[in-house]
């Protein structure tokens, strides 16, 4: 039985998809214009020439759709006669400001995050070497597959009832409000025109917005899950002989070393994106609460089912951040109490010593910065849900 299970288990390793979470969600970027079309280039010629066909890509898609859109929802705030006009698109267009931030961050590190992530899935300093960790691995991964399609079929019925609940109700109203440049109000031809560009360009954006959420998560969340490989194989050091206790530590220091590298590269990539997404998600959370109080549920029920989905939705895009980024501190500051924990006191001496060095080493656990302002985690997800209370306070208190 020995003899039959181990090449198995060798099997099961070799084959491991150590991505395939996110082997969907990339296809869908590289549709969006957000990721390389290729992992490698033979030469700098042929880079350059899929590099020019990405920028055409990328203007199709995003000039005449996203960036026109966003700046017309802009308009409309600003050209907004009174506070309730202007409170039915804020919500919405402060979620694209933060999307505007995330689209240029990944074009600006689209070579960085593509050379991240094949790191991640192909370097063979990160392969996993026993069958626990293919579990580990592979469980871990099935649940943030989960996670992608839980944000994106939310982000899709959001969508949905918002620009079906509209067609009930009295008169034209659009979905999502935005200026436009023409009469739509009464007009049956124009009106069509005002709401199938809102449609097309609302759902461009959020599947963008989705990308670029899920692609940030899923940085964060890879690297925890470093962390937790690399007590994983601390917590074998108690059954491994003397002899191969060196060897062992001298593998699990580069390997260490390594992911603290990614953590670093990790923080570059999303540090922007959760800067922008935690400044500016109390004044999202605000206007949606202010705009949900002001909707006539018995005649906008589908308005208002779906700014509900759409205050569940951003709270997640909040919360997913900094839980994963929280994972990293807690992960890293385990390592401590796991090397400690691993009957290290009955090694001679030398060894005991290298031990206690890396316990040292060890002792301050990983924290990811947003912008070098602040540390990402529950904590700061905490104070956006009382700042996003408080300004929606003061707001109906300034109305009253």
């Amino acid at each position: 039985m020995i003899k039959t299970q181990k090449p198995l288990e060798n099997s099961a390793i070799k084959q491991c998809d150590r991505i395939f979470a996110v082997r969907g969600l990339l296809k869908l970027m590289k549709i969006m214009g957000m990721w390389q079309w290729k992992r490698e280039y033979t030469n700098e010629s042929e880079f350059q020439k899929y590099q020019r066909l990405q920028n055409i890509q990328r203007f199709c898609i995003h000039l005449p759709i996203t960036f026109t859109y966003i700046t017309l929802m802009w308009l409309e705030v600003f050209l907004a006669p009174d506070l309730d006009q202007a409170g039915d698109v804020l919500y919405m267009s402060f979620t694209e400001l933060a999307l505007v931030v995330k689209v240029f961050n990944i074009w600006h590190y689209s070579m960085k995050a593509c050379n991240f992530i094949n790191e991640l899935a192909y370097g063979e300093h990160f392969k996993l070497i026993r069958a626990e960790e293919v579990e580990l691995w592979q469980r871990k991964q099935k649940q943030f597959r989960y996670l992608i399609v839980v944000f994106l079929t939310s982000s899709i019925f959001t969508i949905t009832a918002g620009s079906v609940g509209v067609l009930f109700s009295d008169g034209h109203q659009l979905p999502f409000a935005y200026w436009v440049p023409f009469e739509w109000h009464k007009d049956n031809r124009n009106y069509w025109i005002a709401y199938l560009y809102s449609v097309f360009g609302i759902g461009v954006t959020a599947v963008t917005n989705v990308c670029m959420d899920m692609i940030g998560s899923y940085f964060l969340f890879h690297t925890s899950l470093l962390y937790q490989l690399v007590g994983l194989r601390l917590s074998h050091l108690k059954a491994a002989a003397e002899e191969d206790v060196l060897k062992e530590l001298r593998i699990i220091f580069k390997f260490h070393k390594h992911v603290r590298r990614m953590t670093r590269e990790c923080e570059t990539l999303v540090s922007s994106y959760a800067l922008s997404q935690i400044v500016l998600s109390a004044f999202i959370l605000c206007f949606c609460g202010y705009r949900i109080q002001k909707i006539n549920i018995s005649e906008n029920l589908g308005q208002f089912y779906s700014m509900l989905q759409f205050l569940f939705v951003m709270i997640l895009e909040i919360f997913l951040p900094c839980y994963f980024a929280n994972e990293i501190t807690w992960n890293s500051s385990q390592l401590c109490t796991q090397v400690y924990s691993s009957e290290w006191l009955k090694f001679s001496v030398p060894t005991r010593k290298l031990v206690y060095l890396y316990m040292e080493f060890v002792k301050h656990p990983e924290k990811v910065k947003a912008g070098n302002y602040f540390d990402v985690g529950l904590p700061i997800f905490t104070k956006v849900m009382n700042n996003a209370y408080s300004f929606f306070a003061l707001i109906m208190n300034v109305e009253k």
